[in-house]
């Protein structure tokens, strides 16, 4: 997945699969790329799930605060 709609598309798919809405699927993603883009910009963050045999999912999400510039 080269760009942000191309990450967007996926995710809006996959969250319809597990049978959320579309209306929802849109907002959901849209607001995951969003953070996950603004994380991205501001700090050192990586974002991935699990999801069990038996449904359940877990999202985890590491930002590492970037350091101070010293003078």
């Amino acid at each position: 997945m080269n760009n942000t709609k191309e990450k967007y598309s996926w995710l809006k798919s996959l969250l319809e699969g597990w049978g959320i809405k579309e209306c929802w699927a849109k907002i959901i993603a849209g607001m995951l790329i969003g953070a996950l883009a603004a994380c991205g910009l501001l700090s050192s963050c990586t974002a991935g799930y699990t999801q069990s045999v038996q449904g359940d999912i877990a999202v985890h999400v590491s930002i590492v605060e970037p350091k101070p510039h010293r003078k």
